[in-house]
C-alpha cells in the first residue's frame, strides 16, 4: 500500500511538472509571439516613415516599393494602402510632367539654335557670301519655316545672285571689247 501511496504521489508530481512545463512553453509561446508582433510592429514602422520620406521627396517609385513590402507581412498598416492606390496616378502625372519638360527644353534648343543661325545667315549676306547665306537660310527653313525674315531672304538672294551673274557677264563682255579694240588700235 505504501508503494501504492508512493506511485500515485509520482505520478501526481510528474503530472504537476507536466502541467509547469506547459504552462512554462505557452508563457514562452506567447512571449515569443509578443516579440515577434512587436518586432513586425518596428519593421513596419520604420518602413512606413522611409516610404512617406520617399514619397514626400517625390521619389514614388521607392516609396511604392516600402509600402508593398510593408503590405506583405503587415496588410493595411496605417494608411498605407491610401498611398499605394495614390501612387501610381502620382506617377504618371511626374512622367508626364518630365516629357513636358523635355519639350520645352528641346524647344528652347531649337529656338538658340535657330537664332545662331539666323545670325551667322545674316553676317554672311552682309559679307556678301550669298551662296553660303542661302544655305543657312535654307536650314532655318527647315527647323522653323515661319523664323523671322527667312523667306524675304531666300526669295532675295537668288535675284542678287541673278544680278551678278548678269552684271559679270556684262563686265566680262565689256572687258573683251576692251580687249578686241586695244588688239585692233595696236595693228592700225
Amino acid at each position: 500500500m505504501a508503494r501504492k501511496k508512493q506511485e500515485a504521489k509520482a505520478l501526481r508530481e510528474k503530472k504537476e511538472i507536466e502541467e509547469a512545463i506547459a504552462k512554462q512553453k505557452k508563457r514562452q509561446a506567447a512571449k515569443a509571439a509578443a516579440n515577434l508582433q512587436h518586432q513586425i510592429a518596428l519593421k513596419a514602422k520604420k518602413l512606413y516613415s522611409e516610404a512617406l520620406w520617399h514619397y514626400r521627396k517625390k521619389e514614388y517609385l521607392t516609396a511604392q516599393r516600402k509600402l508593398q513590402e510593408i503590405d506583405a507581412f503587415s496588410p493595411g498598416y496605417s494608411r498605407s494602402e491610401y498611398y499605394l492606390a495614390k501612387i501610381p496616378g502620382l506617377i504618371e502625372a511626374k512622367a508626364f510632367a518630365k516629357k513636358e519638360q523635355e519639350a520645352k527644353e528641346k524647344e528652347a534648343i531649337l529656338k538658340t539654335q535657330v537664332a545662331d543661325s539666323y545670325r551667322v545667315a545674316i553676317s554672311l549676306y552682309k559679307l556678301k557670301k550669298y551662296q553660303k547665306a542661302y544655305a543657312k537660310f535654307q536650314d532655318i527653313q527647315k527647323l522653323n519655316p515661319d523664323y523671322r525674315e527667312t523667306r524675304y531672304y531666300l526669295n532675295k538672294i537668288p535675284e542678287i545672285i541673278k544680278r551678278k551673274e548678269r552684271a559679270g557677264k556684262l563686265r566680262y563682255e565689256k572687258d573683251r571689247q576692251r580687249a578686241v579694240d586695244e588688239m585692233l588700235n595696236s595693228w592700225e
